[in-house]
């Protein structure tokens, strides 16, 4: 089994792009739609959200995240 690392997504920058955000989680972090469309209004509502995902995926979606202006962090530990 990979080892995991954990994303916080915990707000939104002006002019974030919803939808594709929410389809990030569900293309490239391979969350269902439905648990990546809660996600996405929990971050809109700057309510943090806690993803553990493979370290092969986590950096890519935090990439994409925080240009689709998510804020989030990755936390190593």
């Amino acid at each position: 089994m990979e080892p995991q690392v954990k994303i916080t997504f915990s707000g939104w920058r002006e002019g974030m792009k919803s939808l594709r955000f929410a389809r990030l989680l569900h293309d490239v972090a391979g969350l269902g739609l439905a648990e990546a469309w809660r996600i996405k209004t929990q971050v809109l509502e700057e309510e943090p959200v806690v993803l553990a995902l493979p370290v092969s995926l986590a950096a890519a979606v935090w990439e994409q995240a925080t240009a689709l202006g998510v804020i989030c962090f990755v936390d190593h530990a």
